[in-house]
């Protein structure tokens, strides 16, 4: 059962407005754990937009489709795994889409509450504005555009016995322009304790980085990073979510990691109500959602996802490309390395590669206008 409440935080005031509570906000750590901590999750899905970029005009960053599911899930599912029950979601003006989304999965007896960051007060700020519960000792802080991937127990462990008030977590990444240099970069991934706070100001925009950090080191505050020795994948760009939706639907596919509501078809994983015409050749990591059409002599070539009521009508093409939901793709049509945002309609013998499409601005380049 899922129980959500809404709450609208405005800084500027030091207000905060309960709508439906129905549950405390404290969160219960893993019962197998010793730990007598509580501790609590924040996902800040309140980004900034990259500026020009098509997928921003499509869809707020956190709700960005990974294997036809938001990726901000992925984070709320890392957190409720492991036995957190109490979570905030930083949002801002797409606070109410971005609840919408949410509702629609089971997070079982996880209590969600939603602030909206209308100043914006920036990451550090949303943390401190979401702490309101007392009993709350210890949070874990993430973006909502990353997939986390080490074990959260054994990263607190590490957090208390270091006795800091801050910990980074940080994985192996290539320096720019040093192709051989390992460099450790942060993945987004922070643990709060609750001493951090005094730390961030009640108002002003307040970073992590910039701001919280060096007032730490300053103050002589313990700041420690904890390395995962996992990569942890990350949307910071056009090209990056190709990517992370390339990595999801090989370890979602490789590890059988579907519902049953999908069947097995060649290398592809698709819903039981998508349509599939026995010619069509499917190779590759695919997923396809439900309600959907695959005309005769189509083929798609993984990593593929399609989303929802996706029709692609006979003998088209379909490569290396994110398809969302309600897309049509006309007959004959190629389609390599491409984004298809919601509702986007392709018209037949079309020959599209590398683009974003959306069903506004038609397509644009993946790498020159929308580069991030």
């Amino acid at each position: 059962m899922t129980r959500v409440r809404s709450s609208t935080f405005h800084p500027a005031h030091r207000k905060r407005e309960r709508v439906s509570r129905v549950a405390p906000a404290a969160a219960v750590a893993d019962a197998s754990s010793d730990s007598s901590t509580n501790v609590g999750g924040v996902v800040l899905a309140g980004v900034h937009q990259w500026g020009g970029c098509a997928l921003d005009q499509a869809c707020p960053r956190p709700l960005l489709p990974v294997a036809n599911r938001p990726i901000v899930t992925y984070s709320i599912d890392w957190l409720r795994k492991s036995g957190i029950r109490g979570l905030a979601v930083c949002a801002n003006s797409h606070t109410r889409m971005i609840r919408k989304h949410l509702r629609g999965h089971p997070w079982d007896e996880m209590t969600i509450d939603y602030y909206e960051d209308t100043m914006p007060r920036g990451p550090a700020g949303c943390v401190k504005d979401a702490w309101f519960n007392g009993e709350i000792q210890t949070m874990v802080v993430m973006d909502g555009t990353t997939v986390p991937r080490c074990d959260l127990w054994d990263l607190m462990t590490a957090h208390e016995a270091s006795e800091a008030v801050l910990t980074v977590v940080v994985a192996s990444g290539q320096s720019p322009g040093r192709a051989h240099q390992e460099v450790l970069v942060p993945t987004g991934i922070y643990v709060f304790s609750k001493s951090a706070l005094d730390y961030v100001s009640g108002t002003g925009y307040q970073d992590i980085k910039e701001k919280l950090i060096p007032a730490l080191y300053a103050a002589k505050q313990p700041v420690v990073a904890y390395r995962s020795e996992l990569p942890v994948p990350r949307v910071s760009g056009v090209d990056s979510y190709l990517a992370v939706s390339d990595w999801m639907l090989r370890k979602l596919l490789e590890h059988s990691q579907v519902s049953a509501e999908y069947r097995r078809i060649g290398e592809a994983w698709v819903h039981r109500s998508t349509k599939v015409d026995g010619s069509a050749e499917l190779i590759g990591p695919i997923l396809i959602g439900p309600g959907g059409t695959l005309g005769e002599g189509v083929t798609i070539v993984g990593p593929t996802s399609l989303g929802s009521r996706v029709v692609v009508e006979d003998r088209t093409v379909i490569c290396r490309s994110s398809i969302w939901n309600r897309c049509s793709v006309g007959s004959q049509s190629l389609l390599d390395r491409c984004i298809l945002t919601h509702r986007v309609e392709v018209q037949p013998e079309a020959r599209v590669r590398g683009k974003v499409c959306t069903e506004t601005n038609g397509c644009s380049s993946l790498f020159s206008k929308l580069r991030p």
